[in-house]
């Protein structure tokens, strides 16, 4: 089990912070707030599935031009699984209210940030604008989502006033074991998501979700093998990748790679398809380096029945003449402990 005890991180993107009188003098016409993040997202290094784990965020905004009814916006990126708009409760405390606890909601998805220049300055709702912006950051899948919140209460500010901001986001985690780097973004309602110092963000150093369910998905780093999305039933698309370049293999540099798979179904019957032909041919998407995908809908690639549902799937990579086969490899030295990869899907 890893130390639970609170870590502070800083990985913040380095940005300039205009403190001289005289730059905001002139800037002023162009920029109305910087925002940034006081350096560290405190946060344990892991937490156990199901349960509430505190990832504390330390926004600072120096004031370059006065105005009211302005909120304060946080960018909350997630995996997907783990519901975190119906499951994160965001609270904060302020230089602009010594000892009152301040309460975040969500904001409504239909919500226009009133700034979005990734769009070429056409508004955005504020999680579009946080997807294009900033993406999943250094997050190697892109099951995530981008829940995003504004305070309850507006304010007014005053020229140059610098105002200290803890914002706590207590957050139930999913039932899947993870690693995974969550991340936020800060910003204010009247500057949008334009770049400059309007926004900033942060990512946490790798969390790890444990005592959960299925294997570990790793979104923090690169492996030979990957499935898109995280979870799926039979009636989605389902993308399966060769990464050959991230580590030495000996299906590396080959020109064809072929999907070996097989279907296990609820009732206890088994699908395989293994023949090494057109239809199991994975593509190389760049035409040049050593990613291979092949994306399928299971329910047709197996060709089982509607009544039946799928329950996982074993999968590997093979060579035209199926004599390398790269599997996952468990480890041990001294024996051929290599299985076939594993993908469960969820009945709906």
């Amino acid at each position: 089990m890893k130390n639970l005890n609170v870590m502070k991180i800083n990985l913040k993107l380095k940005r300039g912070w205009w403190h001289s009188k005289v730059a905001i003098v002139l800037l002023g016409i162009f920029m109305m707030t910087c925002v940034s993040f006081e350096g560290e997202v405190d946060h344990p290094e892991s937490g156990k599935a199901g349960e509430e784990v505190t990832f504390t965020v330390h926004p600072f905004f120096d004031v370059a031009d006065g105005r009211s009814g302005a909120r304060m916006v946080i960018g909350f990126l997630a995996p997907k699984s783990w519901k975190a708009a119906q499951n994160t409760v965001v609270t904060y405390t302020s230089d602009l209210e010594e000892g009152v606890v301040g309460t975040m909601s969500l904001i409504p998805d239909n919500t226009l940030a009133n700034w979005s220049d990734e769009g070429g300055g056409e508004k955005q709702t504020w999680k579009v604008a946080l997807r294009n912006k900033y993406g999943v950051g250094p997050n190697v899948i892109n099951d995530m989502e981008w829940i995003v919140y504004w305070s309850d209460k507006t304010y007014a500010v005053q020229n140059e006033e610098d105002i200290h901001v803890d914002v706590d986001l207590k957050v139930k985690l999913g039932a899947q074991n993870m690693r995974v780097r969550p991340m936020f973004v800060i910003a204010e309602t009247e500057d949008g998501t334009r770049s400059g110092n309007y926004t900033d963000m942060l990512v946490t150093e790798c969390f790890e979700v444990t005592d959960g369910e299925g294997d570990v998905i790793d979104f923090c780093e690169l492996h030979i093998n990957s499935v898109q999305p995280v979870f799926s039933t039979k009636d989605d698309l389902v993308t399966f990748t060769y990464q050959g370049d991230i580590k030495d293999n000996d299906l590396q540099g080959a020109d064809k790679v072929y999907l070996c798979a097989t279907a296990y179904t609820d009732n206890g019957k088994i699908y395989e398809v293994c023949n090494r032909d057109a239809k199991s041919a994975m593509k190389n998407p760049f035409r040049f380096g050593n990613t291979f995908e092949l994306t399928m809908w299971p329910a047709s690639y197996f060709g089982i029945a509607e009544d039946e549902i799928i329950s996982s799937i074993s999968y590997s990579f093979t060579s035209a003449d199926g004599a390398i086969q790269i599997m996952d490899d468990l480890g041990d030295e001294d024996e051929n402990t290599n299985q076939p990869y594993s993908y469960a899907l969820r009945c709906n």
